[in-house]
């Protein structure tokens, strides 16, 4: 009897052992699988982290030469990406940037920073933890246990230990500068007879936060750090459209009629052989930067640029400089040789030009323009569209004297 009972009590103490064993084994995967769970969240954390930072920095090359812009007193409403890098470079500043800040929260890009938007101010970053997950040895497969000899196989896991990676920290953030509305103040200045409206002031930034950036004194304009305020960058939900690398400023209707006859056109000698001058660009490609035959082409700008110039009429270069430059002419008024502007292009919410051209003639409304939507060559369009920020007259400014008796 007592043998018996001493054989059943052994058999229970031997389950409770083994059920005990067993509690035990599940609590220490329980806990490793908890560790391991605990690692990943940590990683994906700091990955988002990373991908944050990485992103804002991305966008920061160009947010820092919008400001020297409008420091120097130049509009930078419808600059673009392309003023900081080209698509082609293997390695564009907001990549250099953004790989720097990666760096900094120990990631690394996945792949090269994508830029968006008409104007490339949308950045997306892709970005992984350096340090992961390392597996355990008994998930290791034959080759791998090989690789273990291999240092360039191998990573670091938050515990300092080395192995073949399981995983790491991945994530995803997009940044978006948001370009401050900046606008010029005028004087009325009298000069070879001619009145003109002089920028005095340039200020940025919406309603109360607008600051001076630059003034023609130099004593109003506000410190570098105070105008970086208006200019912020934030993160955002998705991409915006393709960024092509190069301005495109919407929909320009062509003109398919027969080009005006420049004997026809209703100007003194001055205004005509500004016209020939534009006349004989046509055809040459767009090239951004290009003001002279020698390049190859011409961008809008510098079209009409070398147009005047050779005509003997010094101008500015730049649309920017072009378009506080000269006399104010109200639509309607415009006449042959005025320049006419456009703002920054579809979606900008911009009044500030960002495209010009040389009006050709006011009764059809027609102009010659240097554009780059798919790059076409320099051609005769309308400028009856919806974007058309207002016309000029350099002539005035310049004090060259255009004799309307002399036709």
């Amino acid at each position: 009897m007592r043998f018996g009972r001493w054989r059943a009590l052994s058999r229970d103490e031997g389950s409770t052992q083994i059920i005990l064993l067993a509690a035990m084994v599940c609590a220490f995967a329980l806990t490793l699988m908890a560790v391991q769970v605990a690692q990943a969240n940590d990683m994906r954390s700091r990955a988002q982290i990373a991908a944050d930072s990485t992103a804002i920095a991305a966008v920061t090359p160009l947010r820092d030469e919008a400001v020297s812009w409008a420091q120097r007193g130049q509009n930078p409403v419808g600059m673009g990406l392309w003023e900081v890098a080209t698509l082609t470079e293997p390695d564009p500043a907001y990549n250099r940037a953004a790989r720097d800040y990666a760096q900094r929260n120990q990631a690394e890009l996945i792949r090269k920073v994508e830029p968006s938007g008409l104007l490339g101010y949308t950045m997306k970053a892709d970005v992984q933890t350096i340090d992961c997950v390392i597996k355990d040895e008994k998930e290791l497969t034959a080759q791998e246990r090989e690789d273990l000899k291999d240092p360039r196989k191998l990573c670091t896991d938050n515990r300092g230990r080395r192995g073949i990676p399981k995983g790491r920290g991945t994530a995803t953030a997009i940044a978006q500068l948001k370009m401050p509305p900046c606008d010029y103040t005028y004087r009325p200045v009298v000069e070879n007879g001619a009145t003109y409206m002089k920028p005095t002031k340039l200020l940025c930034g919406p309603g109360l936060d607008r600051v001076v950036t630059w003034d023609e004194f130099g004593a109003a304009a506000a410190p570098r750090e105070r105008i970086l305020r208006v200019f912020k960058i934030r993160l955002v939900a998705k991409e915006d459209v393709k960024y092509t690398g190069v301005p495109d400023y919407g929909s320009n209707p062509e003109w398919t009629g027969d080009p005006p006859n420049l004997g026809d056109i209703n100007a003194c000698k001055l205004v005509k052989e500004i016209l020939t001058n534009a006349y004989k660009k046509i055809g040459y490609p767009y090239v951004w930067g290009g003001e002279s035959y020698a390049e190859g082409g011409f961008d809008c700008s510098g079209m009409i640029y070398a147009s005047y110039l050779e005509a003997g009429v010094p101008i500015p270069r730049t649309t920017f400089d072009q378009w506080p430059y000269g006399v104010r002419v109200p639509d309607g008024q415009e006449k042959p040789g005025d320049l006419v502007f456009f703002n920054a292009g579809p979606g900008t919410g911009s009044n500030s030009p960002g495209h010009v051209g040389l009006v050709l003639d006011p009764s059809r409304k027609l102009m010659i323009e240097a554009r780059c939507t798919a790059c076409g060559p320099i051609r005769v369009s309308s400028y009856d569209r919806p974007n058309k920020v207002g016309f000029t007259r350099p002539l005035a400014r310049s004090g060259k004297d255009c004799n309307e008796n002399e036709k």
